[in-house]
């Protein structure tokens, strides 16, 4: 097995295939934006709303909420990935308020109290090995709203999964403007902790037949539990979680909010 990378160098080498994760990104950022604006409700009253989406990846949350009205700035760890969510967005005839490379343990200081809401979404957590990493997103998460606003994050169901601990996802197909393509991934398990090395395949068929692609991560499976424990340590309050059924969103979303004054 290859060497697992760390999330910027995993994430800038498949940042030009991250929509295959999808099987209709476009598709994907339209139900995503319509769950998430009624999830965020009151904090994008007025639509003109200031967000913060910090984990970016190739802008499918920070597309739709751009389209919404809101004033978007996208951060995330990966530079290639930030570098194509601008040209989604230009694209798209979209304008960010902010497009920079920036880790979500480390958001700029100059963030503070910017934001009505924050987005966090696709399961970006996983990639935050350690509790102190997670608490650490949480903090700048809750340092870059304003008093009252809105976090919201989603996560797979680690819960169901570590039950049976699956050894791979379901092959995903599709096709886009260069061929037919499968993408899935192999997942291997540490034998005492909730964290497995990650194997993702993009295959893609061309004239001389299948081309594949190749890269290793590791991540961590953090239950709802622990996900809620770190953000109300790092002062947020009314922590809930929504299942998709509940949501309508494809993940288990988890959403929080910071107190009106003082915490």
């Amino acid at each position: 097995m290859k060497r697992p990378l760390d999330a910027d160098d995993f994430y800038d080498r498949l940042a030009a295939d991250y929509h295959l994760v999808y099987e209709n990104w476009d598709g994907s950022i339209e139900r995503q934006s319509a769950v998430l604006g009624t999830l965020l409700g009151a904090s994008l009253s007025g639509g003109s709303a200031r967000v913060l989406d910090c984990a970016c990846g190739i802008g499918t949350q920070a597309i739709g909420m751009a389209r919404m009205g809101c004033r978007v700035t996208a951060t995330d760890i990966s530079r290639r990935a930030v570098r194509r969510a601008g040209i989604e967005l230009r694209k798209r005839n979209l304008r960010p308020e902010r497009l920079l490379v920036a880790d979500m343990r480390k958001l700029p200081a100059e963030f503070d109290g910017c934001f009505d809401a924050v987005v966090c979404c696709d399961n970006p957590l996983a990639h935050l090995l350690v509790e102190e990493d997670l608490l650490a997103a949480f903090r700048c998460m809750h340092a870059a709203l304003r008093a009252g606003g809105q976090v919201l994050t989603s996560s797979r169901d680690y819960d169901a999964i570590l039950v049976s601990r699956p050894s791979q996802t379901p092959v995903r197909t599709g096709s886009d403007n260069r061929g037919v393509t499968a993408a899935f991934q192999l997942w291997h398990w540490d034998k005492d902790d909730p964290i497995y090395t990650s194997e993702h395949f993009v295959l893609r068929r061309g004239l001389s037949g299948w081309k594949v692609r190749h890269l290793v991560t590791r991540m961590r499976a953090w239950g709802r539990a622990d996900i809620a424990s770190a953000a109300r340590e790092a002062g947020f309050r009314e922590v809930e979680w929504k299942t998709p059924e509940q949501s309508g969103y494809f993940q288990p979303v988890m959403t929080a909010f910071r107190a009106n004054s003082g915490g």
